[in-house]
């Protein structure tokens, strides 16, 4: 692992200090043409975060756990070491394509270059897989499945980083303590939070979110898929300049119930959401419908 691609300058090659820069240039440029080569470079694990996630939700006595506190206080690491680890085991499997024949250069100074050579032997990775879900992956291969949050009684306040499911979104450190979610910025990105609601009612969402240059909505859907609210949001100024906006009120039915927030547009981070009950169903407007409750 070492070096970006098509082009770049990246520490393994360039390290002050080490030699790396003059190693690398030796190594590359003298490297035997039968023997071939994919490289790995920074860009392929820089967005694939893993660590905050398991740190969440593993014993303290985990090993991979403390690891993760240890080295890089409990917050998520870039996946550099497990990509290229993964490749070494499984190939490009469905993770990623690699770019056809060519050559890399090392200069002097660590930065390197590609140029593509059809008869070369030289290749390197590209993403294929969105880094979400090679997180997933990664962090399943390190400890298995991860134990599952219990549900949240509410009212509550809810961190956004306890979800019972996620697709498209990873976690980072936040300004205001503990963590945020990150990187929605797809349609298709969505948070599961797992409620126990102790008595139907009309209930809001307060949110807090930020965004650094784009306007954005969210919506609020059932366990069934029903929307329940819609939330609009400007530009807050920047990823760490955090507003709290609060939904219109809706409809919750009694019972263990999946609330799933999901993007519509725009680009944003949630660090919490509060449920408050504002209210006795209304009348004449029954609860969203939903399944049976789980529990009693």
């Amino acid at each position: 692992m070492g070096g970006r691609f098509p082009s770049g300058s990246e520490a393994n090659f360039n390290w002050p200090g080490q030699r790396n820069a003059e190693s690398s240039h030796y190594t590359y440029a003298h490297w035997p043409t039968s023997v071939p080569v994919m490289n790995s470079g920074s860009e392929i694990g820089e967005r694939i975060n893993t660590g905050a996630r398991m740190c969440l939700l593993l014993p303290a006595t985990h090993p991979v756990r403390r690891a993760y506190e240890i080295y890089a206080g409990g917050n998520n690491r870039m996946s550099w070491d497990q990509t290229a680890a993964l490749y070494a085991v499984r190939g490009l499997s469905d993770y990623w394509t690699s770019q056809p024949g060519g050559r890399t250069t090392v200069n002097p100074d660590g930065s390197n270059s590609w140029a593509a050579l059809p008869d070369a032997n030289q290749t390197y990775l590209q993403e294929s897989k969105p880094p979400a879900d090679m997180a997933k992956i990664i962090e399943a291969l390190m400890i298995g499945k991860l134990p599952a949050l219990p549900p949240v009684t509410i009212p509550a306040k809810i961190e956004a980083e306890q979800y019972s499911e996620m697709n498209g979104v990873q976690l980072q450190g936040c300004s205001e303590g503990t963590l945020n979610v990150c990187n929605i910025d797809d349609p298709n990105d969505w948070m599961d939070y797992s409620l126990v609601v102790p008595e139907s009612g009309r209930y809001t969402v307060d949110v807090r979110v930020a965004s650094e240059n784009t306007d954005f909505s969210l919506d609020l859907l059932s366990s069934t898929g029903v929307k329940l609210t819609t939330v609009a949001v400007g530009t807050t100024g920047g990823w760490q300049s955090w507003v709290t906006k609060t939904s219109e009120p809706f409809a919750l039915p009694k019972g263990t119930r999946t609330l799933r927030v999901v993007s519509t547009g725009g680009k944003w981070n949630l660090n919490w959401l509060e449920i408050k009950r504002v209210g006795p169903p209304a009348a004449h407007s029954p609860a969203a419908p939903d399944p049976p409750a789980d529990a009693p």
